[in-house]
């Protein structure tokens, strides 16, 4: 069941329609995914749609940040940037800024 809601994750499919499908209730599920994943179905989809909006920038850098949220399925550039700034502790165009060689690892700066 937790494959088959890490596949469905993946294809872009919510939440809800994984559990449906699973034959389990929401919360047997979730706790199913928990105890594999260690994040709960909903965490785990929101943390791969910032990994694709990443990778996207990672192969267009000069591509705009809303045509970036819109290609990971976010609903608006305001919630991408909420969710950027969340995973991050900064704003998409501070990120951009610092260029990262590594999507996962931002320069630190000396204060």
């Amino acid at each position: 069941a937790v494959a088959a809601a890490l596949a469905g994750i993946a294809a872009g499919d919510d939440v809800g329609s994984v559990v449906a499908r699973s034959g389990f209730s929401h919360r047997h599920l979730g706790a199913l995914f928990v105890d594999a994943v260690g994040l709960t179905p909903q965490r785990f989809r929101r943390v791969r749609r910032f990994q694709l909006a990443l990778d996207a920038h990672r192969r267009n850098p000069a591509l705009a940040w809303a045509q970036i949220a819109h290609g990971a399925g976010y609903a608006d550039q305001a919630h991408f940037t909420r969710e950027f700034r969340g995973f991050t502790g900064v704003r998409p165009q501070d990120y951009r800024r610092a260029a990262p060689a590594v999507r996962h690892h931002l320069p630190l700066r000396p204060d």
